[in-house]
Protein backbone atom coordinates (compact mmCIF):
# COMPACT_ATOMS: atom_id res chain seq x y z
CA UNK A 1 0.00 0.00 0.00
CA UNK A 2 1.39 3.37 -1.04
CA UNK A 3 1.00 6.41 1.17
CA UNK A 4 0.94 9.88 -0.36
CA UNK A 5 2.46 12.54 1.86
CA UNK A 6 1.76 16.24 1.34
CA UNK A 7 4.07 19.00 2.49
CA UNK A 8 1.97 21.89 3.84
CA UNK A 9 2.73 25.51 3.07
CA UNK A 10 5.29 26.70 5.61
CA UNK A 11 3.70 29.95 6.75
CA UNK A 12 7.03 31.28 8.03
CA UNK A 13 8.86 30.67 4.74
CA UNK A 14 9.61 33.48 2.31
CA UNK A 15 6.95 33.58 -0.41
CA UNK A 16 4.37 31.70 1.65
CA UNK A 17 1.99 34.66 1.64
CA UNK A 18 1.61 34.51 -2.14
CA UNK A 19 1.49 30.72 -2.18
CA UNK A 20 -1.31 30.66 0.38
CA UNK A 21 -3.11 33.46 -1.46
CA UNK A 22 -2.97 31.40 -4.69
CA UNK A 23 -4.38 28.40 -2.82
CA UNK A 24 -7.25 30.43 -1.36
CA UNK A 25 -8.09 31.95 -4.75
CA UNK A 26 -8.28 28.47 -6.25
CA UNK A 27 -10.65 27.33 -3.53
CA UNK A 28 -12.81 30.40 -4.07
CA UNK A 29 -13.01 29.67 -7.79
CA UNK A 30 -13.98 26.05 -7.12
CA UNK A 31 -16.64 26.99 -4.58
CA UNK A 32 -18.17 29.85 -6.50
CA UNK A 33 -21.93 30.26 -6.19
CA UNK A 34 -22.10 30.62 -9.96
CA UNK A 35 -19.34 28.42 -11.34
CA UNK A 36 -18.76 28.18 -15.05
CA UNK A 37 -17.58 24.87 -16.48
CA UNK A 38 -14.46 26.28 -18.11
CA UNK A 39 -13.43 28.16 -14.96
CA UNK A 40 -13.91 25.09 -12.78
CA UNK A 41 -11.86 22.91 -15.14
CA UNK A 42 -9.05 25.48 -15.23
CA UNK A 43 -9.09 25.76 -11.42
CA UNK A 44 -8.98 21.97 -11.09
CA UNK A 45 -5.91 21.83 -13.33
CA UNK A 46 -4.21 24.49 -11.17
CA UNK A 47 -5.17 22.60 -8.01
CA UNK A 48 -3.66 19.44 -9.49
CA UNK A 49 -0.40 21.32 -10.24
CA UNK A 50 -0.29 22.86 -6.77
CA UNK A 51 -0.84 19.66 -4.86
CA UNK A 52 1.28 17.44 -7.11
CA UNK A 53 4.28 19.70 -6.53
CA UNK A 54 3.88 19.14 -2.77
CA UNK A 55 3.42 15.35 -2.81
CA UNK A 56 5.75 12.42 -2.38
CA UNK A 57 5.16 8.74 -1.76
CA UNK A 58 6.53 6.65 1.06
CA UNK A 59 7.66 3.81 -1.21
CA UNK A 60 8.92 5.49 -4.38
CA UNK A 61 5.75 4.92 -6.40
CA UNK A 62 5.31 7.76 -8.91
CA UNK A 63 2.98 10.40 -7.46
CA UNK A 64 0.79 10.35 -10.58
CA UNK A 65 0.24 6.59 -10.19
CA UNK A 66 -0.71 6.99 -6.54
CA UNK A 67 -3.09 9.86 -7.37
CA UNK A 68 -4.88 7.60 -9.83
CA UNK A 69 -5.85 5.35 -6.91
CA UNK A 70 -7.27 8.07 -4.63
CA UNK A 71 -10.90 8.76 -3.98
CA UNK A 72 -12.14 12.32 -4.32
CA UNK A 73 -12.53 12.43 -0.54
CA UNK A 74 -8.88 11.43 -0.01
CA UNK A 75 -7.73 14.05 -2.52
CA UNK A 76 -9.77 16.72 -0.73
CA UNK A 77 -8.09 15.76 2.56
CA UNK A 78 -4.66 16.17 0.97
CA UNK A 79 -5.70 19.48 -0.53
CA UNK A 80 -6.80 20.73 2.89
CA UNK A 81 -3.45 19.67 4.35
CA UNK A 82 -1.60 21.96 1.90
CA UNK A 83 -2.79 25.12 3.65
CA UNK A 84 -2.39 24.11 7.26
CA UNK A 85 0.81 23.56 9.21
CA UNK A 86 -0.84 21.21 11.67
CA UNK A 87 1.14 18.31 10.27
CA UNK A 88 1.77 16.40 7.12
CA UNK A 89 -1.34 15.08 5.43
CA UNK A 90 -1.36 11.49 4.26
CA UNK A 91 -3.62 9.27 2.17
CA UNK A 92 -3.09 5.57 1.58
CA UNK A 93 -3.92 3.86 -1.68
CA UNK A 94 -4.67 0.26 -2.49
CA UNK A 95 -5.35 -2.54 -0.04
Amino acid sequence: MTTLIVKPIDLSAPGSYRERKRYLRLLKRLRSDEPDAKGVLEALEEVDELITSRLRTDDGTPVEDALDQLSAQQFDALLAAVAFETGVGEASTGD
